[in-house]
């Protein structure tokens, strides 16, 4: 069975698409696994301002994407991505959790990573969304 680059690629694509929902939903079923109320209001509120502020990032920074269209900068996916690790850093410490924080910091750069090979978005664009996912 031969796989051709593009459909390599296009599966890679789709993994970033996946990821940038599983790894925060993961983040809070890990929340929610722990009865931990507080911290799955704090996740939800984490996804709101993320939202708003890439629809005010996205409309008033005119980026254009490398296939062409418009709302290039900042990531999305990727600044869903790494709104998942980075909550679960935040809320119950990386020292209690070093390798699952690992394995989906991995995977949010994964993601970003995505974006680039995708044409979707420039690196810049994927480094924005990276740090807005963080903050």
């Amino acid at each position: 069975m031969v796989i051709s680059i593009q459909s390599a690629a296009d599966a890679f694509e789709t993994y970033g698409t996946i990821m940038q929902v599983v790894l925060p939903a993961s983040a809070g079923l890990y929340a929610l696994s722990r009865r931990d109320s507080k911290g799955c209001l704090e996740l939800i509120s984490m996804v709101l301002v993320n939202q708003i502020a890439l629809f005010l990032l996205k409309r008033y920074i005119p980026a254009r994407r490398p296939k062409g269209g418009k709302k290039s900068f900042p990531s999305g996916h990727t600044a869903a991505a790494f709104l998942g690790p980075a909550f679960l850093g935040k809320r119950y410490g990386i020292s209690n959790m070093p390798i699952l924080i690992a394995l989906a910091t991995i995977n949010a750069i994964g993601v970003g990573i995505s974006r680039v090979v995708a044409k979707t978005h420039w690196t810049v664009d994927v480094i924005a969304g990276a740090i807005l996912g963080i903050i």
